[in-house]
Formats: structure tokens, C-alpha cells, sequence
């Protein structure tokens, strides 16, 4: 029975909730799948919103950045609003009221429930069609042999490049790759961007002089063409995107 049951968790909601489940803390194993379950939210999204405004961005019905079930139809909108609905209803009775008061008491048979529905979520969610568009939570990358490519977009229209030649774990970057940094022309390349459609266009200048780009958005990639009028130089290729959680990791 007890592996049946286990068989019954997501992969993820059984490597947070399980041991606490196991030794009987069952408020905070419920707990941890829901977070858990909002946590993928925001890594599939780029949203950085928590609770009913974050499900309502992104399983809205009229602009989705998780699609459930065909929109088109009247039949897939409902589902669509269901789920925003029991996602809210697990958020507000389990994951708000649990976590701001000792005095809520969960027993076990109720916290195995709360895990197998968030696992069943989970699973759908993870594996639904999501919406092609540009990140904001982290970084796009490309490298060859020699030279290691970020660029960042912010969503007021700024972008910033930077190429490096040492390879050092991504998450170096937190600490250096911003804007601010940026704006002394030092070390990095600073512009503006438009998207129109699934279509970027940008620029990047620094104190050498400007590229242009071109770029098409793909699920978590972008295909971009640069021309450098310092030198020239024209490129077509890939970039990754790399979120900031992935690249904490």
C-alpha cells in the first residue's frame, strides 16, 4: 500500500514532502508540495507573482502562459478556469492558513490527499503546452570553443550583452550581470528592444560601438542574428535560456 501511494507522488512533490510525511509532520509536508507545486509555476511562467495573482497570469484564459485545454472552445475555457480555481482553492486553504498559524491541524490521511492532488497538478502542468514568449527571470547563452555569449532582457525595454572567454558556473553572473554594472560601458553592451509578435528587434551598444540583432523566440531559446558594425562581424545562432533559479542550482 505505502508504495502504491508513493507511486501516486510526483517525482519532486516526493523529494520535498515525503520525509516530513513519514515522520509524521504532516502540516509541514503538505505545505511543502504546494510551494513546491507554485515554485514550477514560476520557473514554466517567468512570473515572479505568489498565490491567486500568479495562477490568474498564468493560466489566464484570454493571454495564458500555460494552456490546459483548447481555448477556442467554451468547453476548454471552463477547464481552464477550474483549474485557476483549485489551484487558488488549494493555495488559500492549505498553503495561506497553514503556513500562519500553528493552531491548524492536519492528520495524515488529509496531508496524503493534499500531496496526491498537488502531484496530479503537478504532473499536468509540467507536462501542458506552454506559450512562446520572451523571459525576463534570467539570461539567454550561447558559447563556442572560445567565447561564452549572456544576454538579459528587462521588461521595460532595456537589453544587456556581454561575452566572456573564462567558463564559470552560471550562477557567477548573479553577482555582476545587471544593468547597473552596465551602464559605464566597461564591461558590458547596453540597448533597447521591441517585440513585435514572436519577433525581436535590438541593439546593443558599448564604448567600441554597436551590433544589431534579430532574434525569433522559441520555447526557451531564442534564434538570433547579429551584425557588428564595429567590425562587421555577422553571426546566426542559438542562445539558451538559463533562469535565475536554474542557474542558483
Amino acid at each position: 500500500m505505502v508504495m502504491q501511494v508513493r507511486e501516486l507522488l510526483a517525482e519532486e512533490i516526493h523529494r520535498v514532502s515525503w520525509a516530513l510525511l513519514d515522520q509524521g509532520h504532516y502540516r509541514e509536508s503538505m505545505i511543502n508540495a504546494i510551494l513546491c507545486l507554485f515554485d514550477m509555476i514560476r520557473e514554466e511562467t517567468g512570473l515572479q507573482d505568489d498565490g491567486a495573482s500568479l495562477v490568474g497570469k498564468a493560466f489566464s484564459v484570454d493571454n495564458p502562459r500555460i494552456i490546459l485545454s483548447d481555448l477556442q472552445s467554451e468547453s476548454g475555457k471552463n477547464i481552464q478556469k477550474g483549474i485557476i480555481q483549485i489551484l487558488q482553492g488549494y493555495f488559500q486553504a492549505y498553503r495561506n492558513v497553514g503556513s500562519h498559524s500553528l493552531r491548524v491541524s492536519v492528520d495524515k490521511k488529509e496531508a496524503l490527499s493534499v500531496l496526491i492532488g498537488v502531484s496530479r497538478l503537478y504532473e499536468k502542468i509540467l507536462h501542458a503546452e506552454k506559450a512562446i514568449f520572451l523571459r525576463h527571470d534570467g539570461v539567454y547563452f550561447n558559447s563556442d570553443d572560445e567565447t561564452h555569449r549572456y544576454i538579459r532582457f528587462y521588461d521595460d525595454g532595456i537589453v544587456i550583452s556581454v561575452s566572456t572567454f573564462s567558463e564559470g558556473a552560471h550562477s557567477d553572473i548573479l553577482n555582476w550581470f545587471n544593468r547597473e554594472n552596465a551602464e559605464d560601458f566597461k564591461h558590458f553592451s547596453i540597448g533597447a528592444y521591441e517585440v513585435s509578435e514572436r519577433t525581436i528587434n535590438f541593439h546593443t551598444e558599448s564604448s567600441a560601438g554597436r551590433v544589431n540583432y534579430t532574434a525569433i523566440i522559441r520555447p526557451n531559446t531564442l534564434h538570433i542574428k547579429s551584425e557588428s558594425l564595429i567590425n562587421g562581424h555577422k553571426s546566426d545562432a542559438d542562445y539558451e535560456f538559463i533562469s535565475w533559479e536554474r542557474a542558483r542550482s
